[in-house]
């Protein structure tokens, strides 16, 4: 600083000029906003407050609008589908969370894997290994099929065993009654 702001007179900046008036850095002229801003000094027609950003601007540590964030990728860089060589993104495969799903209801050993490989889809997808998304899809589906067809099994097993236990309970009374 050059010497104290004379606040009164709207210096919107934090430096004075050589006759002592307002000439800020970034207040530029006579007035502005509280600290630092660009206008005219009047507050009461909806000026910011100290240390605001104008309207539209954005706000402290975000990006402009449009402006690449620190340390993100740009487009077709890891985090988004690269492009085919037709130029579009190739879709994602079917998560197949239903599937899964139904390998809780049905057989839940299997459910963990395959909700695991069902979570995998999109993540692969948008790291750009497609095979890799296409194989996830593909072994959550086969799993909750797998465990409807166990489920099914288990279930004519168990008719057959009941069948099996109830034919043997009737012939064991049919031959301690003398019945036959």
């Amino acid at each position: 600083m050059s010497g104290p702001v004379d606040w009164s007179k709207g210096g919107g900046g934090d430096r004075t000029g050589p006759d002592g008036s307002a000439a800020g850095q970034d207040g530029q002229g006579s007035g502005g906003q509280s600290y630092g801003g660009q206008g005219d000094g009047s507050q009461a027609q909806g000026g910011q407050g100290y240390g605001a950003p104008a309207y539209g601007a954005p706000s402290y540590g975000a990006p402009a609008y449009g402006a690449q964030s620190y340390g993100s990728q740009p487009h077709g860089g890891q985090g988004y589908p690269a492009p085919t060589p037709g130029g579009r993104t190739p879709q994602i495969p079917p998560t197949n969370a239903g599937w899964a799903v139904a390998s809780v209801v049905f057989f839940w050993p299997l459910a963990f894997v395959a909700f695991t490989a069902s979570s995998n889809v999109v993540r692969l997808s948008m790291m750009g290994d497609h095979a890799g998304a296409q194989a996830a899809s593909d072994q959550a589906k086969r799993l909750g099929k797998i465990s409807l067809v166990i489920v099914a099994v288990l279930a004519v097993l168990y008719i057959i065993g009941l069948v099996v236990v109830i034919a043997a309970a009737v012939s064991s009374v049919n031959t301690s009654t003398g019945l036959q």
